[in-house]
């Protein structure tokens, strides 16, 4: 687990599965990143099993849950994906509608940063994101992200990639 000011960030749990169906049926979610054919709590936990936690044993790291420790409520998730079509891992992130915009992206991908350059030491570290999501291009650059070229996914989607120095 990763602790910040005003987060905890915890390994994903099949006791997530409510929040993780909200998240990934948010009007946001849905936009940037796709609909994950998740229409239930049943889909949620597999989901949680199949990609969350796959991450974590088949890579050594993945995305965290973000908890708001005032409230103990989950309000996203942040951490490293290591994607198909990149080299090195990618810093992702999402929150729910209600978090966005009061930095807590920021400090879980600030805190995501400084754990891998610590313990994972992967060298660069990636950031994609489309075009138009504005609100994550922000994220990418406030942590010292630099944009490097447009590239394409497995589905060839037009991606913009940053990466640290």
């Amino acid at each position: 687990m990763l602790v910040t000011d005003r987060l905890n960030m915890q390994w994903p749990e099949k006791h997530h599965a409510n929040f993780i169906y909200r998240l990934l049926n948010s009007p946001a979610w849905l936009q940037f990143v796709g609909d994950r054919g998740i229409k239930n709590l049943s889909d949620a936990e597999n989901y949680i099993t199949n990609k969350l936690q796959a991450g974590f044993s088949e890579h050594g790291f993945g995305m965290y849950i973000m908890e708001r420790k005032s409230d103990a409520e989950c309000i996203g998730v942040c951490g490293l994906i290591q994607r198909s079509y990149l080299d090195r891992p990618d810093i992702g992130f999402a929150v729910l509608p209600e978090a966005t915009g009061k930095g807590y992206t920021s400090e879980a991908a600030s805190a995501v940063l400084a754990y891998a350059r610590q313990e994972l030491k992967p060298g660069q570290i990636y950031g994609i994101t489309t075009e138009d999501n504005l609100a994550s291009q922000r994220v990418l650059t406030k942590l010292g992200l630099v944009y490097q070229k447009d590239i394409k996914d497995e589905q060839g989607e037009k991606l913009m990639l940053f990466s640290t120095l």
